[in-house]
């Protein structure tokens, strides 16, 4: 449900080989592939970037291939939250929600009302492209396969069915722990300790604290906020979703349950604490509030000062008056009045539209592709950059080659960050990453100061 490293900056990626030339219509004209990068991060480091520099000349199109559609539900979810108008939605608590929703099993029942809410926005999405290109204009689902959009469509059903209700999340996770620890479930903290010093930190992640990893692994909150509860389940990390004999079941939670969701934001050179950094049991919190919420500021241009709130601040945040009114008459209603007034507000299409971005798409395209794209004679030397996962570098071969333009960048992500589970596992998987780029015949990019940790980079070198 996320990646293993950290987020990138895809305009700046283009340009270690060389400046693209513009369009017909004068702007520089980008396409980008990405194969099973599943939470979108990338998506929202570049679009961060590229309203910071205020880049409107620059039309930007995503093009994206996913193993399942649960990533794509969520994508869809996050780019709706990130893209929240700065008059509907305040830019603390929207980083607060991002980073819940985004890497939380529990949540706040504020965040769980907001996806109740959005599901059924997204419902009135998947089934109305009208709908779609009024309030998110930035999604394209049109190349979808007909049983795929029904197949989102049963996912946001999922997130506000009785059926999600009865999950408990907390029983999933400790059942998945009890099934991989085995005999040492009982001795689990020691094995988390020896994971923390042995691994993690032995492989440079020490901005990552003791405490932040052990909550992690015990119970899968990997962000908290002090005296804020967490006391519901976050059911877009649910798995397997799908209608069977006219019931929508699912395979419940089977994600991560080891390394977190820390690399994507977390993992950032200024911790800042000196030599009292390591002390700090927040500081990858911190680290992740900051970048977050300095992102989803530039990406929506957010005249908001962006200042990481204290515990105390934390406790204030609140939502614009509106929203935080419609959430908050999900729970607890006493009046048979307020409840048909809050499920007409929630049930009916949001008439608002998403922060104006420019000229960016982000276009999702069948599961399929991820094998047969190069056969679509539309996407033969179409892509200036393209980003491979860890989990589909099989993708990379002579085939998908064919996608690519001329000296274009391929970016692939290592397993560098994750806990590994034998000896040499991460230089037999970079030996694997590089045979592949060979024989495909794409040139390594050599960069300087270790900066390929959690990557790797080629260019396309056409004969």
């Amino acid at each position: 449900m996320w990646g293993y490293s950290p987020a990138l900056d895809l305009l700046e990626e283009i340009t270690l080989l060389s400046p693209k030339s513009p369009g017909e219509d004068g702007r520089k004209q980008l396409n980008i592939l990405l194969i099973g990068n599943c939470d979108g991060r990338h998506i929202f480091k570049t679009l961060a970037q590229l309203q910071r520099l205020g880049a409107d000349d620059v039309a930007v199109t995503f093009y994206v291939i996913e193993k399942s559609l649960e990533p794509v539900a969520r994508q869809m979810l996050l780019l709706t939250l990130a893209l929240e108008p700065a008059d509907i939605l305040g830019l603390q608590e929207k980083t607060i929600l991002f980073l819940e929703v985004y890497g939380n099993t529990i949540i706040r029942p504020t965040s769980y009302n907001y996806i109740i809410q959005k599901a059924h926005q997204l419902i009135h999405m998947v089934t109305d492209f009208d709908y779609l290109a009024a309030r998110m204009p930035i999604i394209n689902i049109e190349n979808l396969k007909y049983k795929e959009r029904d197949a989102l469509e049963t996912i946001f059903k999922f997130w506000i069915s009785t059926k999600a209700s009865q999950l408990n999340t907390e029983f999933l996770w400790d059942s998945r722990l009890r099934r991989s620890l085995t005999n040492r479930y009982d001795s689990k903290l020691g094995v988390f300790d020896w994971d923390y010093h042995m691994k993690l930190c032995k492989a440079g992640q020490e901005s990552i604290s003791h405490a932040e990893y052990n909550k992690w692994r015990l119970k899968g909150i990997a962000f908290s906020w002090h005296d804020r509860v967490l006391s519901k389940s976050n059911y877009t990390l649910i798995s397997g979703i799908q209608k069977v004999n006219g019931e929508i079941v699912s395979f419940g939670y089977t994600g991560d349950i080891e390394n977190g969701p820390f690399a994507t934001y977390g993992l950032t050179k200024d911790i800042g604490d000196g030599k009292r950094k390591i002390q700090n049991p927040r500081k990858c919190t911190t680290a992740c509030l900051k970048e977050v919420m300095t992102m989803l500021s530039c990406i929506i241009r957010s005249t908001e000062s962006v200042v990481i709130p204290d515990g105390n601040e934390l406790e204030g945040t609140v939502l614009a008056d509106d929203l935080q009114q419609n959430l908050c008459s999900l729970t607890d209603k006493s009046e048979d009045f307020q409840a048909e007034e809050s499920a007409r507000k929630i049930f009916d299409k949001e008439t608002y539209s998403a922060a104006p971005l420019g000229p960016v798409k982000v276009v999702y395209l069948p599961l399929l592709f991820q094998s047969d794209i190069h056969l679509r004679d539309k996407f033969r030397n179409v892509f200036d950059a393209i980003v491979i996962s860890h989990n589909s570098i099989d993708s990379l071969n002579s085939n998908l080659i064919k996608t690519a333009k001329s000296n274009s960048i391929i970016v692939v992500e290592t397993l560098n960050f994750v806990l590994p589970p034998q000896k040499g596992f991460h230089e037999a998987f970079v030996e694997k990453i590089e045979k592949l780029a060979n024989d495909s015949n794409c040139k390594p990019i050599q960069l300087l100061d270790g900066e390929e940790d959690f990557y790797r980079r080629f260019e396309v070198v056409t004969e």
